[in-house]
């Protein structure tokens, strides 16, 4: 029993983690400040260093429609796979589809 009661307490705690931090820095920034983390996070979808990369050059050349298109694109592939069933999405592919969804519509809404 205490054993349960310890596990609830770190599963709220690890969820704080993951809301707390993307509420306050997203919470009064200016849409500029949001394009920016945006686009760092749109960066940092792959776990690899060379891709990453990659993303990076290839925005540096990208406009913001472009980029909040791209970014619509990641969030409907992740809801296509979650529909198909049979594809569940990693840890980090979760975490990931959720910071894009929340920076994107403040994104839209500033």
């Amino acid at each position: 029993m205490v054993y349960v009661i310890i596990g609830f307490f770190i599963f709220i705690l690890g969820l704080l983690g993951i809301f707390v931090p993307i509420y306050f820095q997203a919470k009064n920034l200016k849409r500029e400040e949001i394009f920016e983390i945006l686009k760092e996070e749109y960066i940092k979808f792959s776990p690899y260093q060379a891709e990453q990369e990659k993303r990076r050059k290839e925005i540096s050349e990208i406009k913001e429609r472009e980029l909040v298109a791209g970014v619509e694109n990641e969030l409907e592939s992740y809801r296509h796979r979650r529909e198909e069933g049979g594809k569940d999405l990693t840890k980090f592919e979760l975490k990931h589809e959720r910071r894009l969804t929340e920076l994107l519509s403040r994104y839209k809404n500033v």
